[in-house]
């Protein structure tokens, strides 16, 4: 870890203790009502909480989704009956699954399974219908880069020695394709937050963006402020450990 990964863990562990420091002592008087933010602390986490557990296994269950259409693709390059169409399906697959608006997916998932929306939370639906709709975008963007990697000098060198196909991608495409992998996940992480407006509302999930919205309907400042301090700890930390990762992998392919 270099010392730029070091003062940027640095800066966001300040902002978490300026965080907490604010959250404490702040006491704020509006139309003739002191107002104690700490008195919101137990929503807040709550709330937290609650988008925690639907964004963060989106993001990983939109990967391995991803995972499985390259892996399949992989095995109908073994197959001789079939295979242009069957690969014609698997490229598009991701597509049609974008091209669904989440909350008609949402709904199809709770007609059919007749999910209680009310009294259940129902977590890997609305982890499912997340990962659903952004397969796609993950998905084009991760083959753009696996082409670009396999048109590299050092892969068709690698190519010309006779080396295995599993030895090529394992040592010499993979590293390469892991900086792409991290940047497009920083990319994802702010579509599925706000994605997941819908999500929440939709499965009646009581959660930090749902709980912002409603502090926007209700003029609710104060509560706002500590939503967009509490995303941006979030998006801030979720791209330090990306970025950590991107660096570490393009200094060992250059």
């Amino acid at each position: 870890m270099n010392n730029k990964t070091l003062h940027s863990f640095f800066l966001w562990f300040l902002g978490c203790c300026g965080f907490v420091v604010f959250l404490y002592f702040g006491v704020f008087s509006y139309d003739g009502e002191t107002i104690y933010l700490w008195d919101y602390a137990p929503k807040l986490f709550k709330d937290t909480k609650t988008s925690l557990y639907l964004i963060v296994p989106a993001i990983a269950l939109t990967s391995v989704f991803v995972a499985l259409i390259f892996v399949g693709r992989y095995l109908l390059l073994q197959v001789s009956w079939g295979r242009n169409t069957l690969l014609f399906i698997a490229n598009n697959l991701p597509t049609v699954f974008s091209s669904i608006p989440l909350f008609i997916t949402a709904i199809i998932f709770i007609r059919y399974f007749h999910l209680d929306t009310i009294h259940s939370y129902n977590f890997f639906y609305g982890i499912a219908c997340l990962a659903l709709f952004n397969v796609g975008y993950l998905y084009r963007k991760l083959d753009a880069c696996l082409g670009q990697q396999l048109q590299k000098p050092y892969v068709a060198y690698a190519k010309s020695l006779g080396i295995s196909q599993k030895d090529i991608f394992y040592y010499y495409v993979f590293p390469g394709l892991v900086p792409h992998i991290f940047s497009t996940l920083r990319e994802l992480l702010p579509h599925i937050i706000v994605e997941s407006i819908v999500i929440e509302y939709t499965f009646s999930y009581n959660a930090l963006l749902r709980s912002a919205v409603q502090a926007l309907q209700y003029d609710n400042w104060h509560y706002l402020f500590i939503f967009f301090y509490v995303m941006i700890l979030w998006i801030s930390f979720f791209e330090i450990v990306c970025r950590t990762i991107e660096n570490k992998y393009q200094v060992k392919v250059s």
